[in-house]
């Protein structure tokens, strides 16, 4: 039988190790802020930003709930959106490491932000949401900043796969909500079924 990690492993709540994480993600922050190279050129190549957006025809309370419990499952199976808290701390699987992630920004039906470190590269996502005529618009702007501007032929095919990958993701999100949020009669389920398959096939493949 598996043996999984409980949620007083995953949400960090004691008061002396939130502060120690806070420290440490404080440090980590001024440390990827300081200057590197010697030319704002290289500076800003240093990051990478990846903004996408959609459309969803349902209310945004719905699909901001929907995107959440999405979130709260992509950083730890054992989270739900009600374990989501601005300024909170959480852990992530052992798939993913078991990295400390912070929920920077959180205002219910309006923003998620986390953020994180790996692998030498600091991760700042943001998504907002946009209540229009019954309809929700999502925005998603993503960056990863690293220690290293993005030169050569390496390092850029580095840069174009994880652009991809964000890309992809954020649209299997998309394909999830609605899965999740509408029935039969609103949106042709099997056709959506389909595409998310072969988009999670896809993401399976260029990871091994």
């Amino acid at each position: 039988m598996k043996k999984y990690i409980q949620k007083d492993k995953v949400i960090i709540e004691d008061f002396d190790e939130l502060q120690i994480y806070e420290e440490d993600f404080e440090k980590k922050r001024r440390n990827f802020d300081e200057k590197v190279h010697g030319s704002m050129t290289e500076e800003m190549k240093r990051n990478i930003k990846t903004v996408q957006k959609a459309k969803i025809s349902a209310n945004k309370e719905e699909v901001f709930k929907a995107f959440v419990e999405l979130a709260a499952k992509d950083i730890n199976s054992n989270l739900t959106s009600e374990d989501i808290v601005e300024d909170n701390f959480y852990i992530t699987s052992k798939k993913m490491k078991k990295l400390p992630i912070k929920v920077s920004q959180y205002i219910k039906n309006e923003v998620i932000e986390i953020e994180w470190f790996a692998e030498n590269h600091y991760f700042l996502r943001t998504v907002f949401f946009y209540g229009v005529n019954g309809k929700t618009k999502i925005k998603m702007v993503d960056n990863a900043k690293g220690m290293e501007a993005v030169f050569g032929v390496s390092s850029q095919y580095i840069k174009n796969m994880y652009v991809k990958s964000i890309k992809k993701s954020f649209k299997i999100q998309i394909i999830q909500i609605k899965l999740s949020i509408f029935d039969q009669t609103q949106i042709n389920k099997l056709k959506l079924k389909k595409k998310l398959q072969k988009l999670q096939k896809n993401q399976k493949f260029r990871k091994k």
